[in-house]
């Protein structure tokens, strides 16, 4: 029965109040501008956060226009402050907090009736340039609101670093004893805007900044409040990708709290608004009965039956899907002038108020709204089906509120069932709703899915595309690969057994795979080419249409145990995938056809939304089989039936199975690192750990300090482990033997890898064969961590090993080896000997002879390796002459040859050398004596060309000795240089002349250290560099210079005394010479009586000459 609406009382709410927005910052000061507020229960937890009294303290508040988040946040704030001034507004407001919140409006009443508890309320507003600056003034406005005089000195301090204005900030509380701080930067999304239009959106530290010293604060709770009206990443959309990614990490600093209420409250007091507003005398036409249909509907799901009886006769004329929807709209689209509020303001409330009436006020906001998610579309496709229908008010209006119930509240669609349609079209007043909703079936501009009975606006374009639709189904025909399409659509999910990783530190996963009739009936093929050596394990979903596939499928499932890691799931009904897979595809090609699209504006929408609904679908199908439950599909493992009633016990059968399969993997707590491939910046700490392992093995904790990763890394592999520890016998750092570890997956794991390094063989073998072997099950190791077992191994069995990478032996091994072994093992051989009394005997020998140092004495599993490092440093100190010269003898020259060209220490030691050196190598006396006298020669090649030398500087120099004399080299030069005095030298031209004379002229400790000198002058190398061909270039070049200066001398001018005494002494020393190979040619007595012959010859000649 209809009745009158009573007469408004005089406390009911003049609307008006609710259309001027709330600037915090300037309505600060004016708390009788919030003496309208009304709690609400969704508001409750928004103040609690601005008190201070969650544990997030820093977090963006999204809410649109007019949902009175600014009028909470101020009334937080006075809140805050608890001054004076605002007492009065605040005991009004709590008595209505009291209904929505007695402890909160507890609290309320005993913060206002203590004068001693007081706080500070920092209001920004909008784009501010200076955050320091703003937050300092905005403290000082605060004090000075709560009487502190100090206002007045923050107000004129200079200080605007944030960090220092917060310090100070702090400083005043302590001193005012303040319990709390608020910050609410209102409007923030214009400072971002401001940001971005500036070319500064990097600028955004400060945010950062403030969030941290919110979080931080200990003494007293600091908040920090931004308010936005989108996303932060929505004001991003124009910046480049690396700023981006940065607001994003600034972002998850903050809590996001979105802010959107539909309490009873704020339904309440629309209600109250409305009812202010509406004329007395008007008839209002809700019942009990409209209420309970309401809830029965899902509307007002808070409400009880007499709650929401007393509302809808409140906000009478409004109806009740009006009513309900009003809240929800105007939280997605409301703007600065289309509010809440600003609607009840302009509806006429004379008549009854639709849901129509709803979407023509924000029909302008739903066209603005192009974001991603915005109602944009909604609205078109709205607009564009309200075309067709012209003259049809009923039809129009019901578009209109089948736009606005699908909506939601954050942007998916909400699901609109037909019995919801039918009672919104009706309101008040039917309106025969079931002729206009068939009426507009029938002209596709509403959609119907029967699967889920949801209603949505459909366009329709004036296309055949169902028609179209079965032709792209036909030509897909049988070719279609059901397999690829369903895995790149709607890929299988991946299970975890989550209480097996728990238990055992690691993150195993359990992919799937779908699998057709074809490939179950040849599973085995199937395991070999699908599930590999690290695998943890495989699901197959067997893909069954027919109730004989599915017999076929189950079948094979029972049966197969020929992979412990894999598991199968059954339907436990013929699904028709196919023919739903081939259905999307075929939309999807259809959306590729330029042609089709673009013959009319909305085939694309439509056919999106036709996807969409195929889609769906499919998903649900694909559920049936992929998602646990107690109708859903069979699952088994082993050819037995496992638990598959839920998602819990399907985990726990994972956990079992997984348990059993792995029972030797390892326990290493440390999931950074126990994975397949981890970080890049994981893989440079564990190349630090390896370097650590391979060069300070023995120190304590490996020499590693700080708490770095490869330190982290060293404790929960090596330390926690057992592997290293301390041998309190010894007092010594080392690595165990497998038997003294405790975890059995350790034990086994360090016993294969002992096994592998130590145990000899007669051939080369790879790493790939081990790494299969330890990621395979029972062990299961991830390959982040073998890279440091491995290194840890070879350490801690040090046998003797031949490492061959693509056959060419490893002189040393750095963490980049191994690194690149456990990435490439193929490409790496390992040769592990078995070295008898002999072989040790020619190593031992050999060391000692190339590594020329007293103590030789070395372990016999690294005599290998030391005896090649030391051939090697051997090598690198001979001459170059040692590796060119021709003037070897038959073995040195093999010996040469033999360690030039073989790398590989083993055929080296034991049977390329002993091959070219026609020796046993059981004979290793013998072997080593001639190898010595090899190496004797090798090393005094450069000996022989000094040699060489100095018997042509003895050759070239005339000093009058006799040639057999024992005269150094030496001297004979400084004998012969001193013929030439300075005078005679300052005047040469050429510079190597003086400098041969200079040096000629010097002390030296050996001959050799000036025919080296002399080298180095003459032709540019000292004899260490010299090949054969050398000695000849010296002779040739010491020779000429030599002469050179003989005949500088004899032709200078105006000899002076000291040069004439100097010739006198080179011709007499000539003289001598010559007399000397005379005497040798003809014998002593022979010479001295040529000699007198001479004598008496040159005297007659004078004598006849003076006559």
């Amino acid at each position: 029965m209809s009745k009158t609406r009573n007469k408004p009382s005089a406390q009911s709410v003049d609307a008006e109040l609710f259309l001027r927005s709330i600037n915090i910052a300037f309505d600060a000061d004016f708390p009788e501008r919030i003496s309208h507020f009304r709690p609400t229960a969704k508001c409750v937890p928004l103040i609690r956060a601005l008190l201070g009294s969650e544990d997030q303290r820093a977090f963006f508040l999204v809410a649109p226009y007019g949902s009175g988040k600014s009028l909470t946040a101020a009334y937080a704030g006075h809140l805050v402050e608890n001054s004076k001034s605002s007492g009065p507004v605040r005991l009004e407001i709590n008595r209505r907090l009291e209904v929505v919140s007695p402890d909160l409006a507890d609290f309320a009443k005993r913060r206002r009736a203590s004068t001693k508890q007081k706080g500070l309320s920092l209001c920004l507003h909008g784009h501010v340039a200076n955050v320091g600056q703003q937050l300092r003034l905005a403290a000082a406005d605060s004090l000075k609101r709560i009487g502190v005089r100090r206002w007045t000195k923050l107000r004129n301090s200079d200080e605007n670093d944030i960090a220092e204005v917060i310090k100070l900030i702090r400083s005043i509380c302590d001193e005012m004893e303040c319990d709390r701080v608020t910050i609410v930067w209102d409007e923030f999304g214009r400072h971002l805007e401001g940001l971005v239009a500036e070319g500064r959106g990097d600028e955004l530290a400060e945010i950062q900044l403030l969030a941290e010293i919110a979080s931080r604060t200990k003494a007293f709770p600091i908040t920090f409040c931004a308010i936005l009206h989108q996303g932060l990443s929505h004001y991003a959309s124009g910046l480049p990708q690396a700023i981006r990614s940065n607001w994003k990490k600034i972002e998850g600093r903050f809590e996001t709290i979105q802010y959107v209420d539909d309490s009873k409250e704020i339904y309440r007091l629309i209600g109250e608004v409305i009812q202010s507003r509406a004329p007395s005398n008007i008839e209002c036409k809700a019942t009990q009965a409209t209420a309970k249909s309401c809830l029965s509907l899902g509307l007002f799901s808070g409400f009880s039956v007499r709650d929401l009886s007393a509302l809808l006769k409140t906000a009478y004329p409004m109806e009740p899907t009006a009513l309900y929807l009003l809240p929800r709209v105007s939280a997605r689209v409301a703007q600065n002038e289309r509010t809440l509020f600003s609607f009840l303001y302009n509806c006429d409330l004379n008549t009854p108020v639709r849901v129509s009436d709803l979407y023509d006020f924000f029909s302008p906001a739903m066209r603005a709204d192009t974001a991603v998610g915005g109602t944009y579309r909604q609205w078109l496709e709205t607009e564009s089906a309200i075309s067709k229908l012209p003259d049809d008010e009923s039809a129009v209006n019901a578009l209109k509120t089948a736009c606005l119930l699908g909506l939601g509240t954050s942007g998916a669609r909400s699901r609109t069932t037909v019995d919801l349609m039918k009672f919104a079209i009706n309101g008040y007043e039917p309106k025969q709703a079931d002729k206009i909703l068939r009426d507009l079936f029938g002209r596709k501009l509403l959609l119907h899915r029967v699967h889920n009975d949801d209603v949505s606006v459909w366009h329709g374009t004036d296309l055949d595309l169902r028609g179209r639709l079965d032709e792209e189904r036909s030509k897909l025909g049988t070719d279609f690969d059901l397999v690829t399409f369903l895995n790149r659509e709607a890929s299988p999910p991946v299970w975890k057994p989550v209480e097996y990783n728990d238990t055992h530190c690691i993150r195993r996963f359990l992919p799937g795979s779908y699998l057709t009739k074809d490939q179950f009936n040849s599973i085995e093929s199937w395991v070999i080419n699908h599930i590999a050596d690290d695998s943890d394990g495989h699901i197959a979903y067997l893909l069954a249409d027919s109730e004989e596939d599915l017999a076929m499928a189950e079948e094979v499932a029972s049966k197969a145990k020929t992979e412990e890691r894999l598991f199968f799931a059954v339907p436990s009904d013929p699904l028709p995938l196919r023919d739903a897979a081939i259905e999307v595809s075929a939309l999807q090609r259809m959306q590729q056809d330029s042609e089709l699209v673009e013959s009319d504006p909305i085939a694309l929408s439509e056919l999106q939304q036709m996807t969409d609904d195929a889609l769906e679908h499919l998903q649900k199908l694909i559920d049936r089989l992929v998602t646990p439950s107690a109708s859903g599909a069979k699952w088994f493992h082993d050819g037995n039936r496992i638990d598959g009633s839920n998602s819990l016990e399907l985990r726990r059968s994972f956990s079992a199975i997984m348990a059993n399969v792995f029972s030797k993997t390892p326990m290493i707590n440390n999931e950074m690192i126990n994975r397949r491939k981890p970080s890049p910046a994981l893989v440079n700490a564990r190349k630090k750990l390896t370097m650590a392992i391979l060069e300070r093995h023995g120190r304590e904790r490996l020499g590693l300090e700080g708490f770095f990763p490869d330190r982290s890394m060293f404790n929960t592999v090596l330390l926690h482990t057992g592997l290293y520890r301390k041998d309190e016998a010894s007092d010594r750092w080392s690595y165990v033997h497998e038997n003294s570890l405790k975890d059995p997956g350790m034990k086994a794991v360090w016993g294969a890898f002992r096994k592998f390094l130590t145990e000899s063989s007669d051939r080369p073998t790879t790493f790939q064969a081990l790494f299969a072997r330890l990621q395979s099950p029972p062990f299961g190791l991830r390959l982040g961590v073998m890279p440091i077992l491995l290194a840890a191994a070879l350490r801690a069995f040090p046998s003797a090993i031949s490492l061959m990478h693509k056959g060419k032996y490893l002189n040393d091994v750095l963490p980049s080896d191994i690194e690149n072994i456990c990435k490439f093992p193929s490409d790496y051989q390992i040769l592990v000997l078995d070295i008898d009394a002999s072989k040790q005997k020619l190593l031992r020998g050999l060391y000692k002879h190339f590594s020329k140092v007293a103590n030789y004495e070395i372990e016999e599993n690294d005599l290998v390796r030391h005896c090649f490092d030391a051939l090697e440093a051997w090598k690198h100190q001979l001459p170059p002459a040692a590796f060119t010269t021709g003037r070897l003898s038959e073995d040195t020259d093999s010996f040469r040859a033999t360690i030039t060209r073989v790398n590989d220490p083993v055929q080296l030691f034991f049977t390329e050398l002993p091959k070219a050196l026609s020796k046993s190598v059981d004979k290793p006396t013998s072997l080593i004596n001639v190898i010595r006298k090899c190496v004797d020669e090798l090393e005094n090649v450069a000996s022989s060309y000094t040699e060489q030398a100095s018997e042509i500087v003895r050759a070239s120099l005339t000093v009058g000795n006799d040639p057999n004399s024992d005269q150094s080299v030496r001297a004979i030069a400084k004998q012969w240089a001193s013929f030439f005095p300075g005078q005679f030298i300052e005047k040469l031209s050429d510079g190597v002349a003086k400098g041969m004379l200079s040096r000629m002229s010097l002390e030296y400790e050996s001959d050799s250290l000036l025919i080296d000198s002399l080298a180095s002058l003459l032709v540019k190398k000292s004899v260490r560099r010299w090949d054969d061909s050398m000695a000849a270039a010296f002779d040739r070049e010491f020779t000429a210079y030599v002469s050179k200066i003989e005949n500088s001398a004899r032709t200078f001018p105006a000899p002076t005394p000291q040069l004439q005494e100097g010739l006198s002494r080179l011709v007499l020393g000539r003289i001598q010479e010559l007399y000397h190979q005379l005497s040798d040619l003809v014998g002593e007595d022979e010479a001295k009586t040529m000699l007198k012959q001479f004598n008496s010859i040159k005297g007659a000649n004078r004598h006849g000459v003076n006559h």
